[in-house]
């Protein structure tokens, strides 16, 4: 570099950059203001925990100002909406299915296997009040049935990842050869 180029260079910056001043709007503009004597005044700020004009008495938005449960023995601690949600689910007891009599069971199984496509696991659970997994297990489907479905359902997914582009159909090729290899 020579002497004149390092004379004529600027080492110094020309002005500090400023932000233009923040514009917060003042939080006790709205609050009312009371005026004492000796033209003191008295601001007055609600607590955080106050209910909102929003919230009702029967509904309080806010959960520290909603009324404290009795204390009952009937009360199931799983539903109580005055204690905290529960930390760990498993301890939340699983929900108990009427047991069926053998009458239903019967007409479960006649439906399912008179239209296997109409009436499936889910829909008799719905029905008879019971699990699907119940209903597979007292009510599952004919060794062909069921292998025919399995093949209908492969022939769907065949004939959709035959749409598959070239980048997608490589992405998924990848990914299963990656699975072989774990």
């Amino acid at each position: 570099m020579s002497a004149l180029a390092r004379t004529l260079r600027r080492c110094y910056s020309t002005r500090l950059p400023t932000r233009p001043p923040s514009r917060v709007p003042d939080p006790l503009a709205d609050v009312p203001k009371v005026t004492l004597e000796d033209n003191v005044t008295f601001i007055h700020r609600p607590p955080p925990t106050m209910p909102s004009p929003e919230s009702f008495t029967t509904s309080p938005s806010s959960p520290l100002l909603r009324p404290p449960a009795q204390p009952q023995s009937t009360t199931n601690p799983f539903t109580d909406p005055s204690l905290p949600p529960v930390s760990r689910p498993s301890l939340i007891p699983k929900k108990r299915y009427p047991q069926l009599t053998d009458q239903a069971i019967r007409s479960m199984r006649d439906l399912r296997h008179s239209n296997p496509a109409k009436w499936t696991c889910t829909k008799l659970a719905a029905k008879f009040n019971c699990a699907p997994g119940f209903v597979s297990l007292v009510a599952g489907l004919k060794s062909g049935v069921w292998k025919q479905r399995i093949r209908n359902t492969a022939d769907l997914h065949q004939r959709e990842r035959d749409k598959w582009g070239e980048k997608k159909a490589l992405a998924h090729k990848i990914r299963a050869k990656k699975r072989e290899f774990w």
